[in-house]
Order: C-alpha cells, then structure tokens, then sequence
C-alpha cells in the first residue's frame, strides 16, 4: 500500500508477532461495517458495547473531533511535522500509533483484526459464486484434463530431488497461452507438499518466479536469493552469493541443505542480448553440488534453437508440451469450476467451449467469456 512517508504493509496477527524490533507497527483504530456502513472500534466489537461517540455513519466518522486522530482532514503534513515523524524513535510492539486510544482499548500487540467472514459480506448468489470460481487467479482443487503431463512433471520432480547426491537438471515446458501448464505445476508442487508431509519424499525448498513482475531480469538473482536466504541484496551481489552456493557449495542460508526446485515463468522473457542472465541460471544445476532443478515454462516452442549454443546445451533435451485444448476438454474444465453452483445451462458452457477451441483452445479465453457472461446477468 502507498503511505505519505513510505511503503505500508498490512500484517496479520502471526506476521506482526514475528515483526523485527524497531519496525513501525500501526494499528487501524476502526473497522467498517459493511451492513450498517459505519466505523467501529474493535474494542468495542469485542466487549459489544457501544460508545457514546463512536461514529455511527460515514459522515459522522469524517466529522468526528478527535485530538488522536489520524483522519486526512485534520493532519497538516507540513516539512517539519514529517521530520519529527521521521526523527521520533518507534516504540514497536509497545503501543499502538494512537497510543491513546491503545491504553483504553487494551490494544497493545494485538496486530491488525480480521474481520469475520459473516460480518465482511452477505450471502452470495449463484452468479457471484460462479463469477469467483472463474477467476484466473485461483488454483482449483483438481486441474481436469492435464493427468498426463502432471504425472510426467512429478516423475521428473521425483527422479531429480530422490537421489542422494541429487544432481540437477532442467525441465521445458512450452505451450500456447491458457493450455494449464503454470496451474499444472502449481497443482503437482502442491501435491509434493503433502508428500513431504507425510515423510514419503525427502524435504526440498520452492522457488517460484513470473518474470513479468521483474523490472528487469537481472533482478530475478535478487529474487531466488531473497527466497533462500530471507535477506535482500542488490541483484549483482545476489549473482556473487548464488554462484558461490550453486558452484562452489557454500552455504548461505538454512535451506542449503535441500535441493531447491526453481519454477522460472514466462522464461522466454529473460534473454537479454549477451544472454548471459539464462546461461548462468541454466549453468547452475550442471555443477556437481548445486542441488538445483529449473523448470522454464514459455509459450515459444522453439526456445532452445533461439538460444546461443552453449546456452541450449545446458537446457538439455527434457521438455514438455501443452496442446491447446478440443472443446470437450473445455467444457470439463469449465464445469469442473462450477460443481455445486447451479448458474450455467449446460448448452452455455457447450456453446462457450466450442467457439474458443475453434479458434485457440485457451481454456483462461473460455473462463473469461463464462465469467464476462456471469457478470452481465447479474447486472
């Protein structure tokens, strides 16, 4: 979130128990009821009590008086007024920012409140349901159609971290868009996580990185090394520490000790002109100690003939290809997210599937237009 001052990050209970001395920790004062739209203390949410002058309404919480607030219209965010912010040592884990109020309240080191599923929001309807479940952003309890390729990334997952001295390797997986294989290997690593669990398979530490949120793909060493070690370094610092633990053995976190599986999306994304960010990366798991495992995921199928030689023999000759889907496949996954939700006619979802697998098979096209369809019947 922005802040006038600098970036604000919302914490929950557990996060802000872990939260490092010094930090500056505030506490939000009111919560909003959305059925009554008004603002109340969690205090007196707790105690259920009402105060005198609580806010009862939008209008009367921006009106309120109050010397402790921290309300937009009273705060005058002069040059000076920000120093003595900045120059006032934190007092983390004592007191709420308004102290105050914290004191009466017994709000000290409560964290920020979670606000509960009944009160947060109304029943939802069929439509709204079924506009959730089509969200591109969720991962489904069972992906439907991939059994497959997801057995042949866990064989491979499994033949890579099994072995004692576990020697690492590369997987390429390519596609066209929406064919399921990030979800594919979401749903695999989830899977694995039970596995290990249960103490079936050996520990291993996951690292998972879309190079679209990168600002540039140097940035992806800071990132892997933020992952393994928890500390944030500037990327070509990061390049030195990564090379010394992959190359050279050394440790540099906890997590050493276990083979690291590196899912690397969108990878196409990180060549750069000398391409020397993917040779490093793709280098790594050939070193004897490395205990690393790159999966690459890219729509381009011809990747690796791209690629400078040197660079294409280290991705080796393991890949894996997504075909977009036929419609009846289509229509699985669509209905797959829509089990208990009666919204769709099944001509609908039918009709739906057979247009995008005529002209993509992209199953994220064919969630889209369910859920664009979802949204304007409900208006």
């Amino acid at each position: 979130m922005k802040s006038i001052l600098r970036h604000c990050f919302v914490m929950n209970p557990k996060e802000y128990a872990k939260a490092n001395e010094g930090d500056d920790v505030y506490l939000c004062e009111y919560e909003y009821d959305i059925h009554w739209h008004s603002f109340n203390r969690p205090a007196e949410i707790d105690n259920g009590e009402e105060d005198d002058d609580g806010a009862e309404s939008d209008g009367d919480w921006k009106l309120s008086k109050d010397p402790d607030s921290d309300t937009e219209e009273e705060m005058d965010y002069d040059e000076e007024s920000i120093k003595n912010i900045i120059a006032k040592p934190s007092r983390a884990h004592e007191l709420a920012a308004n102290s105050q109020k914290g004191r009466f309240f017994g709000l000290q080191k409560i964290g920020v409140k979670k606000i509960p599923e009944h009160v947060r929001c109304h029943k939802q309807t069929d439509l709204e349901r079924a506009k959730a479940a089509f969200l591109l952003a969720s991962l489904p309890k069972s992906l439907p159609c991939r059994d497959k390729e997801m057995l042949e990334i866990t064989a491979f997952i499994k033949d890579a971290i099994s072995d004692d001295k576990c020697v690492g390797r590369c997987l390429y997986i390519h596609g066209v868009p929406g064919t399921g294989k990030t979800m594919s290997v979401l749903a695999v690593m989830r899977n694995l996580r039970t596995e290990v669990d249960a103490g079936s398979i050996r520990p291993y530490s996951f690292v998972e990185i879309n190079v679209l949120k990168l600002a540039s793909p140097e940035n992806i060493y800071r990132v892997i090394y933020e992952a393994l070690s928890g500390h944030r370094v500037s990327w070509k610092k990061a390049l030195h520490l990564l090379n010394e633990q992959f190359s050279e053995g050394k440790k540099i976190g906890k997590e050493d000790d276990k083979p690291c599986i590196l899912l690397i999306d969108e990878l196409d994304l990180l060549l750069t002109r000398n391409q020397s960010v993917l040779y490093n990366i793709l280098d790594w798991p050939t070193k004897p100690h490395s205990k690393l495992v790159v999966i690459g995921i890219a729509n381009t199928m011809d990747l690796p003939e791209k690629l400078l030689p040197h660079i294409s023999s280290r991705m080796g000759i393991e890949r894996l290809c997504f075909g977009p889907y036929n419609y009846q496949q289509l229509q699985e996954i669509v209905s797959s997210r829509l089990k208990g939700i009666n919204a769709f006619k099944e001509q609908a979802i039918e009709y739906a599937s057979r247009k995008v697998a005529a002209i993509s098979g992209d199953a994220g096209r064919a969630l889209e237009i369910c859920r664009r369809a979802a949204e304007i019947t409900d208006y």
